[in-house]
C-alpha cells in the first residue's frame, strides 16, 4: 500500500514512511484521525524542547547528555557522523536497543532533532537503582491479589532485576535470596556493567 510504520510515539500516534502515491490516498483510510510532516519539535520530550533538563541532563556548562532513539533499520554509523558533524560528542550506545547517548550544546536541540533518522530525544535518565521498598504498592500487587481479582501469578513468566551485590554472598547472586524461585529459574544475566 506504500505506508510503512517505522515507529510508535505515544499515545497512539505512529511514525509512518509513506510513498508519494499512498499519500494522496491517505484521505480515505477511515481509522486515519491524521497524517502530517514531522516536525522537529514532535521528536523531543517537551520539557527538553522547552529548555528543561534533569541533573541527570544537564552539566551545568551549556551542554546536555540526551539520549536519542533511531528509527528501525537506520545505519547507526550514518547517525553518529551527522551527530558529530552537528557537534555532538561522547556518542556511545544507549540503555535500550536502537537508541545513542550522546552530549551535546543545548543551542543544537532543534538541528539534532532535524536528523531524519532519530525518531525521539530525551534526557539523560537516571541510572538504575534498587527501589524495591515501594515497587508493591507502586505496583497494587495487593489489589490484585485480593477479590474480585484475586490473581497469583499462576502462569506467567517475569523478568527482575535484582542489582549487584545484594544477594547473600555479595556476588551478584541475589536470585538466591529468593527461594520462592526454587526451579522456576528459567536464566540468569550478569549486569555488573549497567549498574
Amino acid at each position: 500500500m506504500g505506508i510503512e510504520l517505522v515507529g510508535y510515539l505515544p499515545e497512539k500516534t505512529w511514525f509512518a514512511a509513506v510513498t508519494p502515491e499512498a499519500a494522496g490516498k491517505l484521505s480515505g483510510l477511515s481509522d486515519l484521525r491524521a497524517a502530517g510532516k514531522i516536525l522537529p519539535k514532535d521528536k523531543v520530550r517537551p520539557e527538553v524542547w522547552a529548555g528543561e533538563f534533569s541533573v541527570f541532563a544537564d552539566n551545568g556548562d551549556g551542554t546536555v547528555n540526551l539520549f536519542a532513539e533511531l528509527f528501525k533499520g537506520v545505519d547507526e554509523e550514518e547517525v553518529k557522523v551527522k551527530l558529530s558533524e552537528l557537534g555532538a560528542f561522547d556518542i556511545r550506545p544507549g540503555q535500550f536497543p536502537r537508541t545513542l547517548d550522546i552530549t551535546i550544546d543545548k543551542s543544537k536541540i532543534e538541528n539534532l532533532a532535524r536528523i531524519d533518522g532519530i525518531s525521539w530525544i530525551e534526557g539523560k535518565l537516571p541510572p538504575p537503582t534498587p527501589t524495591n521498598d515501594v515497587t508493591r504498592s507502586n505496583t497494587q500487587v495487593n489489589t490484585l491479589q485480593a477479590t474480585p481479582y484475586s490473581l497469583d501469578g499462576s502462569g506467567l513468566q517475569v523478568g527482575i532485576f535484582e542489582a549487584f551485590g545484594s544477594g547473600p554472598s555479595g556476588d551478584g547472586a541475589a536470585v538466591d535470596a529468593h527461594q520462592d524461585f526454587a526451579s522456576r529459574q528459567i536464566g540468569r544475566a550478569s549486569c555488573r556493567e549497567r549498574v
